[in-house]
């Protein structure tokens, strides 16, 4: 335990004195949301920063995951719960229907979060305009520069046992 304690000083020391960007706060509204929380973790690496984690559900058992993480950057490693039903069709993964979802989704979102989040999902829609599918694990420029770009990434989208989706992807720009 006093070793966590450790860790976390030394992260918080880091994220005060090295990192350009302040402590994360909540991306979410919290009166959109059920079952909420957001806590400040640290990373274990070796220059262990600050972070934001925050969870909370949609309702309908959909939920999000949402990691508020950087230090000369500044992003959102998001993993979302979704219902088959409604980002499938016929019993298959439809990634119009999930672009869609990931869209309403930010309905959820505070108002400086919510155009950060859907600036990202605005250029995932314009590659699927282009080729008709979401490409996985390779980062799209969402807009910026060359210096200070922001990104995507989309890293997966698993259907589980429980007949719902596990869909997690990573949005941030930096450096800043």
């Amino acid at each position: 335990f006093a070793k966590s304690n450790d860790l976390y000083a030394i992260a918080k020391k880091n994220s005060e004195t090295e990192c350009v960007r302040g402590l994360a706060q909540p991306a979410l509204l919290k009166n959109k949301v059920q079952n909420h929380t957001f806590s400040i973790k640290n990373t274990t690496d070796d220059f262990p920063i600050l972070y934001g984690l925050e969870t909370a559900q949609f309702g309908n058992g959909q939920s999000i995951r949402l990691e508020n993480i950087g230090c000369e950057s500044y992003g959102f490693d998001i993993q979302l719960s979704l219902n088959a039903n409604t980002i499938e069709k016929d019993q298959k993964l439809c990634q119009s229907c999930l672009l869609q979802e990931l869209r309403r989704i930010s309905m959820y979102f505070q108002k400086d979060n919510q155009q950060f989040y859907l600036d990202a999902i605005k250029t995932l829609e314009q590659e699927y305009k282009k080729s008709q599918k979401i490409i996985m694990n390779r980062g799209l420029q969402v807009k910026g520069t060359d210096d200070m770009p922001q990104t995507i990434i989309f890293n997966e989208d698993l259907k589980q046992k429980n007949g719902q989706y596990a869909v997690r992807f990573s949005n941030s720009v930096g450096p800043l």
